[in-house]
């Protein structure tokens, strides 16, 4: 059996995949293992078993990191712009189904804090047609040590499962990097190698797991190797893995399922009260037994009967005490929605952002985040996304061996609306009539992160298509 899958990693590194493994669980909604300790951690086990089944459905890590990445950077497919056209229409081309697998990469930067993606150009039938599939591994099994630029990797390791023989003996599974390393530029390395304990590198096995093999498969057009890794992340913190910012949130999401399920049982309980009779009984009773023996008295009773009592102490002042649900119900209930609503303005969405039908915003029961929002946080990501894009981009370029000089790619905002357009589009003539800026100062404010040069060649490619549409009209 294999050990957790945690310890083969570095100590210093252990920490940090543990706490995005948690993560990874709770947004990916599998979080019953994670959960049932939590909830070990506050409650006895006799009062976990009348709680039966926890309620996991208010999970706002997942509901938050969902509504910031949708529709996000992907929701739209982004174009990629380059000096040389027919470089940028293959691109757009072959990035197509790329794009979408990113909305997914950027959901679990946003609930993990990071997450790595990898190209590849995987050869589909016999006439040699080729597709970029993009490899998209949460941080949690991914290993990296960074180069010059602390935010980028020169060694990348992804943690895997494989069936191979170590020392001659029989082959067995067991855990092993894909190991891709840049650091010396004229001896790069791709390799399978086992995996042992704190981060002790074993026994190569690339010829049992990748036979023939054969040299570093990434290279540039003049045989410079490259990382096909990205890592994309959620804030720039100036590490790989952005691994702390937001892990409240993961206990957080926790905590509210704990108060979930806490004011369920609290419902549910309140369909009826426990009534305590004291020094009394019915009058009318019949006595059964248990399967072990034990007799207990029994009687008939519905809503609205009335009950002859006796009394079973002599001197003795007979009681009946309701014991229930209903009077604390209530306040559960808004504790439960005050701290959901708390923990979701504690990840950035505050009581403006939000939007109720019939019921208070305040609540968090049914929290979504306004269009605004969502293109601030866009924006605020945006150069995050650009700078792990035009990684991929290079990497794609490369692949299909296409230039990647001056590669960029632009993204499509929420659309305004009808008064926002309008509103900015008199701002913008003013100015351009003011003379106090341009077409292209314009284009850089609506298309945000694009370059000068790369905004006046979009400006002339655009140019360049209304003339031909023009000579067209005239031949026409």
């Amino acid at each position: 059996m294999l050990q957790p899958f945690y310890t083969v990693f570095p100590p210093d590194e252990q920490r940090r995949v543990q706490s995005q493994s948690v993560r990874y669980d709770i947004a990916m909604e599998d979080s019953k293992e994670v959960l049932d300790e939590h909830l070990k951690d506050y409650l006895s086990p006799e009062v976990l078993l009348t709680w039966g089944e926890p309620d996991r459905a208010r999970n706002a890590l997942a509901s938050v990191s969902h509504a910031l990445s949708t529709p996000g950077h992907y929701g739209r497919a982004p174009m990629v712009v380059a000096p040389d056209q027919s470089v940028a229409d293959r691109l757009n081309d072959e990035m197509g189904a790329v794009w979408s697998g990113l909305q997914h990469a950027e959901f679990l930067a946003y609930a993990c804090g990071s997450v790595a993606t990898r190209l590849e150009l995987m050869v589909e039938d016999e006439d040699g047609d080729a597709d970029l599939i993009l490899h998209v591994v949460p941080a949690h099994q991914c290993w990296a040590v960074a180069g010059r630029h602390p935010a980028r990797p020169a060694v990348f390791r992804q943690l895997r499962v494989v069936t191979a023989s170590v020392l001659g003996a029989e082959p067995k599974e067991l855990y092993a990097w894909s190991e891709w390393d840049v650091r010396d530029l004229a001896a790069p390395v791709y390799r399978i190698v086992e995996a042992r304990p704190d981060g002790q590198l074993g026994e190569d096995l690339t010829e049992q797991v990748i036979p023939g093999l054969g040299a570093y498969p990434y290279l540039r057009a003049d045989g410079r190797p490259y990382m096909p890794w990205a890592i994309d992340r959620s804030h720039d913190t100036g590490d790989l893995w952005n691994w702390k910012r937001g892990g409240g949130a993961a206990r957080g999401s926790l905590m509210a399922m704990m108060l979930s399920t806490a004011t369920n049982v609290a419902a549910l309980r309140a369909t009826g009260k426990v009534t305590l009779m004291i020094a009394c009984k019915p009058v009318n009773t019949r006595t059964v037994h248990d399967a072990n023996g034990a007799s207990v008295q029994t009687f008939d009773a519905q809503p609205g009967a009335f009950l002859a009592l006796e009394p079973t102490s002599p001197g003795t002042q007979p009681s009946v005490v309701e014991v229930g649900e209903v009077d604390t119900l209530p306040a559960l209930s808004a504790y439960t929605d005050k701290y959901i609503a708390n923990l979701a303005q504690d990840m950035g969405v505050t009581p403006s952002d939000a939007m109720r039908t019939g019921a208070n915003p305040a609540s968090g029961a049914a929290l979504t985040i306004t269009n605004e929002t969502k293109r601030l946080e866009q924006r605020r990501r945006g150069p995050l996304a650009r700078r792990a894009d035009e990684h991929r981009l290079r990497t794609a370029a490369h692949l299909l061996g296409l230039s990647a000089e001056g590669i960029g790619v632009l993204y499509d905002e929420i659309e305004l609306s009808s008064q926002e357009v309008a509103a900015d589009l008199a701002v913008d003539e003013k100015e351009i009539a003011l003379g106090i800026t341009s077409r292209v100062d314009v284009l850089m404010r609506r298309r945000p992160g694009l370059s000068r040069d790369q905004a006046i060649r979009e400006l002339q490619r655009i140019a360049a298509d209304e003339q031909v549409i023009a000579n067209q009209g005239v031949s026409a």
